[in-house]
């Protein structure tokens, strides 16, 4: 019995020690835990400060261009006084409040209900 009672006495040192031991490594770990939160939020602080300041100006982009081509059209209406047409096409870009950017025009057809400009193109600089 002596010598049962001496290893529970000892059983019982090491799991005491063992407890402290664990104690303090998880009051480091909470600690480091801490310490890591507090650098995560410092940088999350530089990222947004740096999120709403351009780091280099952004300059405009070219101007793009639209080009129309194989333009034609079908059962143009009589507009002589003589009858017949003399038709063209004329496509115009408009600002997005409203006024006219730039226009463009084919050539006219003359006396042509159903004419055709497929070796025309229109091209109109469009502006952002």
């Amino acid at each position: 019995n002596k010598l049962s009672g001496g290893w529970e006495q000892k059983l019982q040192m090491v799991q005491k020690a063992g407890e402290q031991l664990l104690k303090q490594e998880r009051r480091a770990a909470a600690e480091r835990r801490l310490e890591l939160q507090a650098v995560i939020r410092d940088l999350e602080r530089q990222i947004n400060a740096l999120g709403r300041e351009a780091a280099v100006p952004v300059p405009p982009s070219d101007p793009v261009a639209l080009i129309i081509y194989d333009i034609s059209a079908t059962g143009v209406p009589d507009a002589d006084a003589a009858g017949g047409s003399d038709p063209y096409c004329r496509v115009t870009c408009l600002d997005h409040d409203g006024p006219k950017r730039e226009c463009a025009y084919t050539s006219y057809k003359p006396n042509s209900i159903n004419p055709s400009w497929t070796n025309e193109r229109l091209q109109l600089g469009l502006q952002p």
